[in-house]
């Protein structure tokens, strides 16, 4: 809930105040987007760690295939964190 509220503020300026898309602010879908991106990527890196174990099949990946999928996924959570912690830094 505090991401959202730091983000959602800057993000207005982005997208645009006040368009609407189904009832609710474009700014608050966007927002939510970034989040859920992250909260995916933090999982399947977690996955292809092997911290954790809710999907067998990654698991079961050889271990070049699992090195492979922990660059991209680091990569692209750390790229849509820097974008948030850009947004959040914003006045």
């Amino acid at each position: 809930m505090i991401n959202f509220n730091l983000i959602s503020r800057p993000m207005q300026e982005m997208v645009g105040g006040s368009s609407m898309m189904m009832g609710y602010k474009v700014t608050n879908i966007a927002a939510l987007v970034i989040i859920l991106v992250e909260i995916a990527m933090g999982l399947f890196l977690m996955e292809s760690l092997r911290i954790t174990r809710l999907f067998p099949v990654i698991g079961a990946m050889k271990d070049s295939m699992r090195f492979k999928m922990v660059l991209i996924t680091f990569s692209i959570l750390f790229m849509f964190t820097s974008v948030e912690a850009g947004l959040a830094y914003m006045p």
